[in-house]
């Protein structure tokens, strides 16, 4: 990850001094894990800025740094190091800037950058994304992904096997972000499951 981080760095060299920043070093870290790109990659599929498959969680886990950053002249320069981070992390998947796009539901970001795909420019490749599965994401945008902007479709199988604890949260993460629901099999199971959950946290 260092050496990630320090590539990073050497090819902006504007945010140098942030390599000794230990919030920033943390959010790089984060945005480099596999499942944030996914996570980012997908939202940019569903022609949402990279930023909205990682805000809700971005803003948890750092919300006390980004807080305390806001209140500083230089957290514009620090919004732009993230954006060019993620831009340092799609490109080698084949993704391209597109344009800024708004970013809702956030409270240090109003604005993010979205990217198009282009199968040919990448060295690297997402599994779970590929042409097929954008164009049935168009056609169906409830089918399964592994992302968590997207929604599981049940369908005709047993829910209590099909949906974790961990899958309900996330997707009802999913549902407050969005307000998006389509299938009211989903939409029964995501309550009860919830509703287990709350009753064992209490």
């Amino acid at each position: 990850m260092e050496s990630k981080l320090q590539d990073f760095i050497d090819s902006n060299r504007r945010y140098r001094a942030l390599l000794k920043n230990s919030a920033f070093v943390q959010i790089f870290e984060f945005l480099s894990k596999p499942e944030s790109i996914d996570n980012m990659a997908h939202a940019c599929q569903k022609e949402r800025p990279a930023l909205y498959g990682i805000i809700v969680e971005l803003e948890s886990l750092f919300d006390e740094q980004l807080e305390a950053l806001s209140q500083s002249d230089s957290f514009n320069l620090f919004k732009q190091a993230i954006g060019s981070t993620i831009n340092f992390l799609l490109i080698p998947y084949g993704f391209r800037i597109n344009k800024q796009r708004t970013l809702p539901n956030s409270r240090f970001f109003s604005t993010s950058m979205h990217y198009k795909l282009l199968t040919d420019k990448g060295n690297l490749r997402i599994s779970s994304l590929n042409p097929s599965k954008a164009e049935q994401s168009e056609k169906a945008p409830h089918s399964h992904s592994a992302s968590t902007i997207d929604l599981l479709e049940l369908g005709g199988t047993d829910p209590a096997e099909t949906l974790s604890d961990v899958d309900a949260l996330k997707i009802f993460e999913t549902l407050c972000i969005t307000k998006e629901i389509g299938n009211p099999v989903l939409k029964r199971e995501l309550i009860k499951t919830i509703k287990k959950l709350l009753v064992q946290w209490v």
